[in-house]
């Protein structure tokens, strides 16, 4: 039995909803300040499950809030990091989880993300609630 490269799919879905994102923010305006973001997806039902965001991504965007971290440049749009430098060194520089939502992007801080998963009685998030804690919120057009 053969079963699909599902990772790479993923990949390419991860890499258009970034091309995406990139493109609103470009022309509608986004943060004033560097910053780092982990971007996740809603499922269909417009809910957010905290389970996405993994514990490694979890340590890294706070690795790089609180103490540093050295990242691998790479542009995927260029088949590899031509032109570019290799690595970058990340030190204490904001970090978010970027949450797209039917109606808009929810962009929470990595540590008031952590706060809410621990808190909740839910494993979800609605886009009404990730839209309170948000630091930014950026309304589809």
């Amino acid at each position: 039995m053969t079963l699909p490269n599902l990772p790479k799919h993923k990949k390419q879905e991860e890499a258009d909803f970034g091309e995406k994102l990139v493109s609103h923010c470009n022309k509608h305006g986004f943060f004033e300040y560097p910053c780092w973001t982990e971007i996740k997806k809603a499922d269909e039902s417009n809910i957010f499950y905290f389970r996405q965001l993994e514990n490694l991504q979890i340590i890294k965007l706070r690795k790089i809030k609180y103490e540093g971290f050295m990242v691998r440049m790479t542009l995927a749009s260029s088949g590899g990091s031509a032109g570019i430098p290799d690595y970058t060194w990340v030190y204490k520089q904001p970090a978010y989880v970027g949450i797209k939502y039917d109606k808009s992007w929810c962009f929470i801080d990595i540590d008031t993300f952590v706060l809410e998963k621990e808190r909740s009685k839910k494993k979800s998030m609605t886009e009404e609630r990730a839209k309170a804690i948000s630091i930014k919120v950026i309304d589809k057009r």
